[in-house]
């Protein structure tokens, strides 16, 4: 399975009233609730995913590694 994954709307929600908080690395922090079923659609059927997002461009893979690597620690939810 691939799991096609965009950024903005999905794991950083948008909000017209309010800016959303970003982590030391520069990017949001991701929605608890997108990072909890992510975790349990990856955890129950192997997915791989795949960046939609406009972003996927402005970072490398390893990058992109760390900062789902803050977001998504392997103990949490």
């Amino acid at each position: 399975m691939l799991i096609l994954l965009d950024i903005d709307g999905v794991m950083v929600p948008g909000t017209s009233w309010k800016r959303p908080e970003f982590l030391s690395d520069g990017f949001p922090v991701f929605s608890f609730k997108a990072v909890k079923a992510l975790k349990r659609i990856i955890s129950e059927t192997g997915a791989n995913i795949l960046l939609t997002t406009s972003h996927k461009s402005k970072y490398d893979s390893t990058q992109w590694n760390e900062i789902f690597r803050k977001r998504y620690p392997s103990k949490s939810y």
